[in-house]
């Protein structure tokens, strides 16, 4: 994403003049839709916001929030963690089903 992550996830907070918009292609949301679920950086993250994005990634785990993968006896975890991103994926998920890869 070429800002920082707050830029992205307050409306409004980048003005609609600036150059950024005139050389984006596809259409940015701001606010809560601006992302994919499966970000994969920020552009310009201080050392303190690195910190702050560790735990709130890695080590936060908010009250009734069931991080677990239940792996079925005769698969393994790799097939479990493909189901789950094949059944948790939303419409906008650039993730395509692809019946020639197999793992």
């Amino acid at each position: 994403m070429p800002f920082v992550p707050e830029h992205h996830l307050s409306p409004g907070h980048v003005d609609p003049k600036f150059w950024f918009w005139q050389y984006t292609y596809y259409p940015m949301d701001q606010g809560p839709t601006c992302c994919s679920d499966y970000a994969v950086s920020f552009h310009y993250v201080s050392p303190n916001l690195m910190y702050v994005l560790e735990y709130l990634i890695y080590h936060l785990k908010p009250f009734g929030i069931d991080r677990s993968i239940r792996v079925p006896k005769n698969d393994t975890i790799i097939h479990a963690a493909y189901s789950i991103s094949r059944s948790e994926r939303g419409s906008d998920d650039a993730f395509l089903d692809r019946p020639e890869v197999a793992l």
